[in-house]
């Protein structure tokens, strides 16, 4: 049974880099939407996340150390390598996207220290001046789920009701995170599909954090006509507007 995520508690509101709404409501959300999100092409679904267990561990492990934008990139990045290298893969066919195809990157390139260059930065130039990305992390992790025979969502959904294996998976994965993990598991069963994310919580902290001007019920309202401008469905700007949220709050047990 999937259970909705609700954390007892978060860390104050940042501060920085507020908005003033302006007249137009639905386009001041849609603006906001795609500074804080980035671009609607580079949004994803929840069912292409359920068929990548790769792009759900990116996700998970980047937010620690990003911001949502910086996450959102990394996964574009990381899609447009893969497209690169495997011209059929997309989450409308059969091409699988679990961690033995991410790990495979890492042994194409040379490791977490050239994969920064050449994955988190495909086709782009790249510095080391940037925001960090936690390959290394990513790597080691990615490694020791697949030693553990997890290697896509299917497998991870499939341990949920066997005995005793989600126990050790959740085991190593506290183990090998640390202080990474009150918030990065949730994220992780959240985008696999085991939990399900208080979206009116999400909402609701992205309004305060983003639009503090506009009251909540101007900014519900303006949802649906702000996807229109967008381009997407009501359920895909809350959808993405969650992973804002769940990625927020596993940033914020790093930064307290």
């Amino acid at each position: 049974m999937s259970a909705v995520f609700t954390p007892a508690s978060t860390s104050r509101a940042r501060t920085d880099e507020r908005y003033e709404p302006a007249a137009d409501d639905a386009a001041d959300i849609a603006d906001i939407c795609v500074k804080r999100c980035g671009e609607p092409t580079t949004w994803i679904t929840a069912t292409e996340l359920r068929e990548s267990l790769a792009l759900c561990l990116l996700e998970v492990i980047q937010a620690t150390c990003s911001d949502y934008r910086a996450v959102v990139d990394l996964l574009d990045r990381y899609r447009n390598y893969r497209y690169a290298r495997t011209r059929d893969f997309s989450s409308s066919n059969s091409t699988p996207d679990g961690l033995q195809e991410l790990l495979n990157t890492f042994d194409e390139v040379g490791g977490p220290t050239i994969w920064v260059g050449k994955v988190a930065n495909f086709r782009r130039r790249y510095s080391g001046d940037g925001v960090p990305v936690r390959a290394a992390s990513i790597l080691h992790i990615a490694h020791i789920l697949h030693q553990l025979k997890v290697n896509t969502v299917t497998d991870l959904r499939t341990a949920e009701n066997s005995e005793g294996k989600m126990g050790e998976i959740e085991h190593a994965w506290f183990t090998e995170l640390g202080e990474l993990t009150s918030h990065a598991w949730p994220h992780l069963r959240v985008l696999v599909g085991l939990d399900e994310v208080d979206s009116s919580a999400a909402v609701n902290a992205f309004r305060e954090q983003c639009t503090p001007n506009m009251d909540s019920h101007t900014f519900r309202g303006g949802m649906p006509r702000a996807a229109g401008r967008l381009g997407v469905s009501t359920s895909e700007l809350e959808f993405t507007i969650s992973r804002w949220y769940l990625s927020r709050l596993n940033r914020s047990i790093v930064d307290a």
